[in-house]
């Protein structure tokens, strides 16, 4: 949560129509992380996932929300084939610009 904090200003000030930093972590503090749940991600969760150890090498701070997607995302073995709302799928993560 704090990582979020640390970086809003700068991504409300570079949108295509500039968000006032202000505002942004306002409404952050107020409509989002009051139902943000912070968990404790094991270490073997994901530790030998290729996409894991790619986010390894990019930022280190992101490895647990990593971790945790493999750890959430389904297998082809949970799929339902008989019905169209339960294909096979991937968690899908956004991950900002490499800081320089």
């Amino acid at each position: 949560m704090a990582e979020v904090e640390r970086y809003l200003p700068e991504q409300a000030r570079e949108r295509t129509r500039a968000v006032e930093p202000a505002m942004a972590v306002a409404r952050w503090r107020t409509m989002y992380a009051p139902y943000v749940r912070v968990v404790d991600v094991p270490d073997s969760w994901g530790a030998s996932d290729p996409n894991v150890q790619a986010v390894a090498r990019v930022d280190a701070d992101d490895v647990p929300l990593a971790r945790l997607a493999f750890a959430l995302a389904r297998s082809p073995a949970d799929s339902d084939h008989g019905r169209a709302d339960s294909r096979d799928t991937q968690v899908a993560m956004c991950w900002p610009r490499t800081r320089t």
